[in-house]
């Protein structure tokens, strides 16, 4: 008759770093912890493990080391990401530096109008846009 496997017992240097929702994983000689989460399958009716991402390596030297991705997750933790904002500059800087002799003509000649007719000639010209999209291309330029 086989015996069944045991399971390896970690290291006490090693285990001492696991906390709940983690699990320590001895891969080519070395101790990593990963975070997991257990979901419910339905139709196999019991739980399931789901891995999920390296939280760093463990040494018997240097304790846990986090991985550099786990340590980019947790400052990006803190910041608000949702106020950043993206904006053309470029080409709306070439028409407010260089065409500024157009941009006085049209001031002259259109004085309530001509920053919207700006605008449309940059979304033309830029992204050969519909009248549809100006407003959301408009939305995405420093113009």
């Amino acid at each position: 008759m086989k015996k069944a496997k045991s399971h390896r017992k970690h290291p006490a240097w090693a285990t001492c770093h696991r906390k709940p929702g983690t699990e320590l994983r001895l891969i080519n000689g070395n101790y990593y912890l990963y975070e997991y989460k257990t979901i419910y399958d339905k139709e196999k009716k019991c739980p399931k493990k789901i891995s999920g991402k390296l939280l760093g390596s463990i040494s018997q030297k240097k304790g846990f080391i986090p991985s550099a991705k786990h340590t980019l997750r947790q400052k990006a933790e803190g910041v608000l990401v949702d106020k950043v904002q993206i904006k053309e500059y470029g080409f709306s800087f070439y028409i407010d530096s260089q065409l500024t002799l157009y941009r006085d003509r049209l001031k002259e000649i259109f004085p309530e109008d001509y920053q919207t007719l700006i605008a449309l000639a940059y979304c033309r010209l830029a992204y050969q846009s519909p009248l549809k999209a100006i407003p959301w291309r408009l939305s995405g330029s420093w113009l």
